[in-house]
């Protein structure tokens, strides 16, 4: 016997979309201890195209606020700040980039074009952060960028890099990001 309740819903299951499943848009940078996301952080620029890429200094060095150098694609000296932070206020970003200008290699950068990257393992997205960062390009004869956990995590998956993905974070986190459904 057919109740009323089963002929509302016959023939509609093939127009019932399918679940919406959302997935991770950022690697957990945040988990990370420090060291290994400043080695992280050295191994994405790597696969982004940049040569030459060491540490800037040892321990007890003073370092200007650069924790490693490189050169770009495009024969930019560039050279990298890596903050596994909670937070990064405009104040914290100003003071980094003054440390940096004060430092060795942008005064030796004659003749070269010579670039400051910011790397975070946290989303850089607040208005506040984003007018600093205008502010500070306009001040400084520099260009300066901020790799946030987004940027970071975008070129982890546009240059096809599973294998640092398995190397810092783990099988599970390489399928979630790298893994595609074959459909027939």
């Amino acid at each position: 016997m057919t109740t009323t309740d089963d002929r509302e819903y016959q023939g509609k299951s093939a127009s019932i979309s399918p679940p919406v499943s959302t997935t991770e848009t950022e690697l957990p940078f945040h988990k990370l201890e420090w060291e290994q996301f400043e080695r992280l952080c050295r191994d994405i620029v790597q696969a982004d195209g940049f040569k030459n890429v060491h540490r800037y200094g040892k321990r007890g060095q003073r370092q200007h606020g650069i924790d490693f150098t490189g050169i770009s694609p495009e024969g930019v000296l560039t050279a990298f700040q890596v903050r596994r932070i909670k937070k990064l206020t405009p104040c914290k970003l100003k003071a980094a980039v003054s440390d940096y200008a004060k430092g060795k290699i942008e005064s030796q950068a004659v003749g070269r074009t010579c670039m400051f990257i910011v790397c975070l393992s946290i989303e850089a997205n607040e208005q506040s952060l984003q007018e600093e960062l205008a502010v500070l390009n306009e001040r400084y004869p520099f260009p300066i960028e901020i790799w946030d956990s987004v940027k970071l995590t975008s070129v982890l998956i546009f240059r096809d890099q599973r294998s640092l993905v398995l190397r810092y974070f783990s099988e599970a986190w390489a399928i979630k990001f790298f893994v595609t459904v074959q459909l027939p």
